[in-house]
């Protein structure tokens, strides 16, 4: 993705800014929102626009220069601005109902208020009045969602706090809009804009195609874009230089523009001798790039750098306790990003500040970051004795002071003992011809899937899915039974299995069948989909081109109930034998449960062995009021608000599902179809499942039960 000056992205930008065909792309929807409000066809109220303000709105608009060039999106304020003040009623308003809307278009609008002297033409283009701006189609997806920007509501321009609003909508609009324009986002937009032939009536709609896609890329740019929404007021007083000034005061300022966000870069580096520090700092502090600063000394102290950074990374380590303290105080301080979790998502260990210390192992690196961490786990032990129990200090108490009970023992030291790993790690090589050989594996196990496909029905689509006769695995796709059934296929590479996984989705399932792999929510296109899922694990090239998992797929299209095993004792019993030397529980000739330790902690799963497919469970909380705090539950929370919890929960895992049951609470399991696999294949997926499990029972409830 390149973004020098003078290339092709740059080139494009430039043509983005300055072509009447996509000019209004970030422009909202000022005209659109009038007829709105006053009930009246878009193409009503261009029609009745008298000629005098077209014609004013062309001067109004033109380039410096001449030439007929126009600033399209200074014509359609200019329109906004002047249609509302003189002639409301071309808009369906009465001149009480304009009021407020006049108002508030004054406010945000203020370099529009001045008459133009009229061209000796009116130029009119009604289109104007109904463009098809991002941020229009943005309102229409995003409603009712974190991402929807502020102030939708026609009526929301009435009285001071309606204004405000407005105002705070144009300065979300305009931030966003800097980040799509001036970061590697614009290099989605170009795509979308190649793809359906440079139509400006299309470009939004499939620019936000892709933006609620499952796209790495468009996931990045949707949580970045919560960020600035979310926290937009706290960003704007530290990046911006907003600090105690109202919306309308910014609108009217010339930080509306927020030059902090110009050249926009991933990675930057600070030192000593460079300049552009105060921009590299503000630029860190926002959602978007920078996602790392590389610093010196020069940036160790009296420096923010928190509002949405956690991670610290030592490259070289300090000799004082004090300047570890300084380098990690940048980001772990008041209304900093960890500080916002904390007191939005509950207790340890579900919130980290993550403090790394990279070294080469097998060097003098290793002592000194042994000395250095020895050190200020000293220092805590001093500084914070109540917490590390030392008992040879002599200390006053004031009152209502916390002292350790007498023989209550030693309490959890801040900094944990130290754990290093005991040998090398090395390089893995792969050869061209083994990589050629896996490639060639995937390519003949998913030809094979799509013939069996096909010949029951069913057709697998997706962009790039083809190459001449030959189907391609690709991340997506869709799976499709003579148009009227419709399943999404979604690959993903699991690296504790080491091995791709399939993920089948579509509409709810009866909820009798055992086949689901758990419920989701997600978007699709624009529509947020209420989804049941099942996974299948793809055949390793070790495994070869098993096609006993696709003979698992196509029963379970046809709605072929799960048979159990008869013969899991013999099947699963060495893969259980080596995850559990407490013993195995079969509680029938297909169902076991087994306790599975890793460390100091243990989980419990039960196991279900089917022909083809598993299903393993284990109870993350039996009961909801163990549950920790989360942002949108009460506390305890209420059934319905941890389902709906948990349907955006799944759409994020890439295996496994979360579930509440009338019975055992709270739980985490698979559901997958499989192949032959080896005992080891085995016993890491049923391991993986109760080491998930137990992830979420140390994240939602803090404590371990078996």
């Amino acid at each position: 993705r390149a973004t020098a000056k003078g290339g092709w992205l740059h080139r494009y930008r430039q043509t983005f800014r300055a072509t009447g065909r996509n000019s209004l792309f970030f422009e909202d929807g000022w005209l659109e929102r009038l007829c709105r409000a006053g009930s009246n066809d878009p193409r009503d109220a261009a029609a009745a626009m008298p000629d005098d303000i077209w014609a004013e709105s062309w001067t109004h608009a033109s380039k410096a220069g001449g030439s007929g060039s126009q600033y399209r999106a200074n014509r359609l304020r200019y329109l906004a601005v002047q249609g509302v003040r003189r002639v409301p009623g071309v808009f369906g308003l009465s001149e009480e109902e304009a009021e407020p809307w006049r108002v508030a278009y004054e406010t945000c609008l203020h370099n529009h208020l001045e008459r133009a002297n009229p061209d000796a033409e009116p130029h009119r283009a009604n289109d104007l009045f109904k463009w098809p701006t991002l941020w229009t189609k943005w309102d229409s997806v995003f409603r009712d969602t974190p991402l929807a920007l502020p102030a939708d509501d026609p009526g929301c321009v009435r009285g001071e706090a309606g204004r405000d609003k407005l105002c705070r909508r144009q300065a979300a609009r305009t931030t966003l809009g800097q980040v799509f324009r001036l970061t590697e986002t614009l290099l989605d937009l170009s795509f979308a804009d190649e793809a359906i032939g440079r139509s400006s009536e299309e470009l939004a709609a499939r620019f936000l195609d892709w933006l609620t896609s499952s796209d790495c890329g468009a996931t990045q740019v949707r949580n970045d874009c919560e960020q600035w929404l979310k926290h937009l007021r706290l960003i704007v007083d530290s990046c911006l230089d907003g600090a105690g000034r109202p919306w309308h005061e910014l609108v009217h300022a010339q930080e509306e523009s927020w030059t902090q966000l110009f050249e926009l870069a991933p990675v930057v580096g600070v030192t000593g001798g460079s300049g552009g520090h105060r921009r590299a700092v503000r630029q860190f502090r926002t959602p978007s790039l920078p996602r790392v600063i590389v610093c010196t000394d020069t940036l160790k102290e009296g420096v923010d750098l928190h509002l949405f950074c956690d991670q610290v990374l030592h490259y070289g380590v300090a000799w004082t306790s004090g300047d570890l303290e300084q380098r990690v105080g940048r980001v772990d301080r008041y209304f900093s990003q960890i500080e916002r979790r904390l007191s939005g998502e509950g207790r340890p260990p579900d919130v980290s500040l993550h403090v790394g210390y990279p070294h080469v192992v097998a060097s003098l690196e290793r002592g000194q970051v042994e000395r250095v961490i020895q050190r200020q786990r000293d220092v805590e032990a001093l500084m914070d004795s109540p917490l590390a129990g030392t008992g040879d200090e002599e200390r006053e108490h004031g009152v209502d002071a916390q002292a350790r009970a007498p023989n209550a023992g030693p309490a959890r030291q801040p900094y944990g003992e130290l754990s290093f790993p005991t040998r090398r790690r090395s390089i893995a090589a792969v050869s061209v011809d083994a990589a050629l050989a896996d490639k060639e594996h995937y390519l003949a196990w998913y030809g094979a899937l799509g013939r069996r496909l096909e010949e029951r029905g069913w057709s697998i689509g997706g962009d790039g899915s083809m190459s001449g006769d030959t189907v391609l695995p690709v991340r997506q796709a869709t799976l499709t039974f003579s148009g009227d059934r419709q399943h999404e296929i979604e690959w993903s590479f699991d690296a504790a299995l080491r091995r791709y996984v399939i993920t089948l989705a579509s509409p709810p399932w009866p909820s009798d069948t055992m086949f689901s792999g758990g419920e989701r929510r997600r978007i699709v296109g624009r529509e947020r989909r209420h989804q049941s899922f099942v996974r299948l694990l793809v055949p390793t090239p070790d495994e070869g081109t098993d096609e006993n998992v696709i003979v698992g797929l196509i029963n379970a299209l046809d709605g072929v109930a799960p048979k159990p095993n008869a013969s899991a004792h013999a099947t699963w019993g060495e893969a259980f034998g080596a995850l559990s030397p407490d013993g195995v529980d079969w509680e029938s000739s297909h169902k076991a449960r087994l306790l599975i330790r890793r460390g100091e902690r243990a989980q419990r799963v039960a196991v279900y062995a089917y022909e083809g497919s598993v299903r393993v469970v284990s109870v993350v909380s039996a009961t909801l009021d163990r549950l920790g705090r989360r942002t949108g539950w009460d506390e305890p929370p209420s059934a319905d608000d941890v389902r709906e919890w948990i349907l955006d929960a799944n759409s994020e895992l890439p295996l496994g599902y979360l579930d509440l049951h009338g019975r055992d609470g709270l739980v985490f399991g698979i559901h997958v179809l499989h192949g032959d696999l080896s005992a080891d294949a085995r016993r890491r997926l049923v391991e993986e499942v109760g080491w998930r499990a137990d992830c979420w029972e140390a994240s939602l409830t803090g404590v371990d039960r078996e």
